[in-house]
């Protein structure tokens, strides 16, 4: 009796199935490789077709997941360092615009001021412009820190007499004023004088005292070079007043005329923003309106009291 058994192979989780003889002689076999072959023949043989596996790959949603919020989380670490970048190139942009606004508006007042003041002419009366044949020496001397020197004024007096007490002075004044003779008290800390002419030569201010039916005598009389703190226009201005007077001293001496039209001119030039000139130029637009119809013995009062004025408010 054949003693039969079934084989089973399972290939992709189908069955194939077939019987088996233990007998080589039954199955025909000779040896256990014959075996074999025939087993895999017969499975080959099958009618049922054997389906070749597929191979996929399994994406997991999670991990797709987790990636995404990888790339999220790395965009967020860089925020705060392109919003420093960004301020940074803001900032030093607007700094460098106000930084360039601000020494370009220093370069345009430093370097477009207009430091030529109007200089009035002097004018003599010969016709000759004198407003720029000062020399050196005289010209004010202005520095960094608005300071200015003038120089000395210089000129020979006619004196009709010298007073320790200003009452006395004045009294001596008037008893000229009633004589004819216009005269001013000049107090220099210590005495006052009256005088009543003053001319640019010894010469002239000697033709001057003949004249005079009083006991007068000439002497020369000098104002010191000081120094004064001014702006540049009040320099200037305080200046041009020392120049006119100079020249207005030279041309009474010779022909008795006080260049009114100089004196116009010096006057329209003041700088009306100067607190400090103020009083002076007030007294010189009173003086001046006398000067047109004065006479030659009221014009060298007019020189005196100008002269005066100078050193007094100035000087």
């Amino acid at each position: 009796m054949e003693n039969k058994r079934s084989i089973t192979v399972k290939l992709n989780k189908k069955k194939s199935t077939k019987q088996s003889s233990e007998s080589a002689e039954t199955s025909g076999a000779t040896n256990p490789e014959e075996l074999h072959d025939e087993m895999a023949a017969a499975v080959e043989g099958s009618d049922d077709k054997m389906d070749i596996p597929a191979y996929a790959r399994q994406h997991d949603p999670d991990d797709i997941h987790r990636g995404l919020q990888k790339k999220k989380k790395g965009f967020k670490n860089l925020k705060p360092i392109l919003f420093a970048i960004l301020s940074a190139i803001g900032v030093g942009s607007i700094l460098g615009f106000i930084m360039l606004n601000f020494f370009g508006g220093m370069d345009d007042y430093t370097g477009t001021g207009d430091t030529n003041s109007s200089v009035p002419a002097v004018i003599d009366d010969e016709g000759d412009d004198d407003s720029h044949q000062t020399t050196e020496e005289d010209e004010p001397q202005v520095t960094a820190n608005s300071s200015a020197s003038l120089p000395a004024l210089t000129g020979f007096v006619v004196q009709a007499g010298v007073f320790s007490d200003e009452p006395n002075a004045e009294e001596a004044a008037k008893d000229l004023e009633n004589s004819g003779y216009s005269s001013v008290v000049w107090n220099d800390g210590e005495s006052y004088f009256l005088f009543t002419g003053v001319a640019s030569t010894k010469e002239h201010a000697n033709e001057l005292a003949a004249t005079i039916d009083e006991e007068v005598y000439v002497k020369e009389w000098q104002t010191d070079e000081v120094e004064l703190t001014l702006n540049e226009k009040e320099a200037q201005w305080i200046h041009n007043v020392s120049d006119q007077w100079k020249a207005s001293l030279k041309s009474v001496s010779q022909n008795g005329s006080l260049q009114t039209e100089g004196w116009n001119k010096v006057l329209e030039a003041f700088p009306t923003e100067s607190e400090t000139l103020s009083p002076l130029h007030n007294t010189l637009k009173e003086l001046n309106k006398e000067m047109e119809a004065a006479d030659e013995n009221r014009a060298h009062y007019l020189l005196l009291q100008i002269w005066y004025e100078l050193e007094e408010q100035v000087l």
